[in-house]
C-alpha cells in the first residue's frame, strides 16, 4: 500500500523524531513531506505550493492503480 507522511517540523503533538521512525518502518513505495516550520495541523496553509506539489502527484500516481 503506497504511504504518503507528510508532517511539520515543528509538530508539538508527533514530534519528527516520530515521524521519521514511522516512515522508515513502512513499506515502498512511500514518499515524506517535511514541512519546515509548520506545527500539526497546518501543513497545507504554511506552504501549500511545496504541499500540492508533493501531495496531489503522490495521490495522482497511486489512485490509478
Amino acid at each position: 500500500m503506497p504511504v504518503l507522511i507528510a508532517s511539520g517540523a515543528q509538530d508539538a503533538h508527533t514530534t519528527w523524531a516520530e515521524t521519521q521512525r514511522i516512515f522508515d518502518a513502512a513499506n515502498q513505495p512511500k514518499t515524506l513531506l517535511k514541512m519546515e516550520g509548520a506545527g500539526h495541523v497546518d501543513l497545507q496553509q504554511f506552504n501549500q505550493s511545496l504541499y500540492d506539489s508533493t501531495v496531489m502527484p503522490f495521490l495522482a500516481q497511486h489512485l490509478r492503480q
